[in-house]
Protein backbone atom coordinates (compact mmCIF):
# COMPACT_ATOMS: atom_id res chain seq x y z
CA UNK A 1 0.00 0.00 0.00
CA UNK A 2 1.18 3.55 -0.68
CA UNK A 3 0.00 6.36 1.57
CA UNK A 4 0.72 10.13 0.11
CA UNK A 5 0.50 13.20 1.69
CA UNK A 6 -0.52 15.26 -2.04
CA UNK A 7 -1.36 18.25 -0.05
CA UNK A 8 -1.22 21.79 -1.98
CA UNK A 9 -0.64 18.69 -5.54
CA UNK A 10 -2.41 19.38 -8.42
CA UNK A 11 -4.62 16.43 -10.03
CA UNK A 12 -1.64 16.02 -12.58
CA UNK A 13 0.27 14.79 -9.69
CA UNK A 14 -2.13 13.01 -7.81
CA UNK A 15 -2.57 11.04 -11.45
CA UNK A 16 0.98 10.75 -11.94
CA UNK A 17 1.15 8.89 -8.37
CA UNK A 18 -2.35 6.43 -9.41
CA UNK A 19 -0.57 5.52 -12.53
CA UNK A 20 2.60 4.60 -11.60
CA UNK A 21 0.55 2.00 -9.56
CA UNK A 22 -0.38 0.64 -13.31
CA UNK A 23 0.24 -2.97 -13.76
CA UNK A 24 1.74 -3.56 -9.95
CA UNK A 25 -1.10 -6.27 -8.95
CA UNK A 26 -2.13 -5.84 -5.27
CA UNK A 27 -0.83 -2.02 -4.64
CA UNK A 28 -3.48 -0.17 -2.99
CA UNK A 29 -3.29 4.16 -3.53
CA UNK A 30 -4.80 6.33 -0.95
CA UNK A 31 -4.35 10.12 -1.27
CA UNK A 32 -6.21 13.18 0.19
CA UNK A 33 -7.00 15.85 -2.60
CA UNK A 34 -8.60 19.55 -1.94
CA UNK A 35 -12.03 20.10 -4.03
CA UNK A 36 -15.06 21.83 -3.00
CA UNK A 37 -17.40 18.36 -2.61
CA UNK A 38 -16.78 14.71 -3.56
CA UNK A 39 -18.63 15.29 -6.91
CA UNK A 40 -15.90 18.01 -8.00
CA UNK A 41 -12.99 15.67 -7.18
CA UNK A 42 -14.63 13.31 -9.05
CA UNK A 43 -14.83 15.24 -11.65
CA UNK A 44 -11.63 16.03 -12.39
CA UNK A 45 -10.88 11.97 -12.02
CA UNK A 46 -13.09 10.75 -14.26
CA UNK A 47 -11.62 13.13 -16.94
CA UNK A 48 -7.90 10.67 -16.39
CA UNK A 49 -8.40 7.52 -17.87
CA UNK A 50 -5.86 5.89 -15.90
CA UNK A 51 -7.65 7.18 -12.73
CA UNK A 52 -11.11 6.06 -13.50
CA UNK A 53 -10.58 2.52 -12.18
CA UNK A 54 -12.85 -0.62 -13.45
CA UNK A 55 -15.96 1.57 -11.87
CA UNK A 56 -14.57 4.23 -10.34
CA UNK A 57 -12.89 5.66 -7.59
CA UNK A 58 -14.04 6.04 -3.93
CA UNK A 59 -14.09 9.69 -2.53
CA UNK A 60 -14.83 10.05 1.32
CA UNK A 61 -15.08 13.25 2.97
CA UNK A 62 -12.03 14.74 4.94
CA UNK A 63 -12.94 16.19 8.23
CA UNK A 64 -10.35 18.71 8.81
CA UNK A 65 -9.37 20.49 11.92
CA UNK A 66 -9.37 23.91 10.01
CA UNK A 67 -12.62 23.39 8.12
CA UNK A 68 -10.46 23.34 4.87
CA UNK A 69 -12.35 21.32 1.70
CA UNK A 70 -10.03 17.55 1.54
CA UNK A 71 -11.40 14.30 0.86
CA UNK A 72 -9.68 10.77 0.78
CA UNK A 73 -9.41 9.07 -2.89
CA UNK A 74 -8.63 5.09 -2.49
CA UNK A 75 -8.01 3.39 -5.74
Amino acid sequence: MVIANMRGESPEAVATLLMQQEGLRGLQVIANMRGESPEAVATLLMQQEGLRGLQGSTISPVYSLDGSHWHALNN
